[in-house]
């Protein structure tokens, strides 16, 4: 009986991606890593009592530039790793189309913090923290829609008011 719960409890994860815990972040100081010539190491501030470190391997497709002050979709439920020696607490959503990357930005009237939400799926007030294979089994299923909305199965990431996530169109979403 308990095998059962745990499979069936397992897919309903699979089937709702709002177990990927997305928020509206600004990346507030940005350098490159030390010991890692591809990542960056930015502080993200999501309204929280600290900001967020995070660990991207951006810098061969985003200048620095564009990463300071960036509104970013921050995913915060993964296990936070080292990266290179330095822990990273949360990943930045980017699209990628072509050997090209664009980083996933929020509707310019949503507020840092705002938690984002996948229409039409029950919403998870506090999600748990996602194990590796289940963020790359739903993950496989993010990519943006012909107008660059990030989609799960062609279902908007939004924030409350319907205000959606954008990049660049017809693309993979990591």
């Amino acid at each position: 009986m308990l095998v059962r719960h745990l499979a069936t409890t397992a897919v309903r994860k699979l089937e709702n991606p709002n177990y990927i815990s997305c928020c509206v972040g600004k990346i507030i100081e940005c350098k490159r890593h030390e010991d890692a010539d591809k990542l960056f190491v930015s502080q993200i501030d999501v309204n929280a009592a600290k900001p967020l470190q995070v660990c991207s391997g951006l810098v061969d497709h985003v200048p620095i530039e564009r990463m300071s002050d960036a509104r970013v979709v921050v995913v915060t439920n993964l296990k936070p790793s080292k990266m290179r020696g330095v822990k990273s607490e949360a990943m930045v959503l980017a699209a990628e189309k072509d050997n090209s990357v664009t980083l996933v930005t929020p509707h310019e009237e949503t507020s840092i913090g705002s938690k984002l939400h996948f229409e039409g799926f029950d919403t998870i007030e506090k999600a748990p923290r996602l194990k590796s294979q289940l963020w790359h089994e739903l993950q496989s299923k993010l990519r943006t829609s012909e107008n660059g909305t990030v989609v799960f199965d062609n279902h908007a990431l939004v924030d409350e008011q319907g205000n959606a996530a954008t990049s660049v169109p017809n693309a993979g979403v990591r």
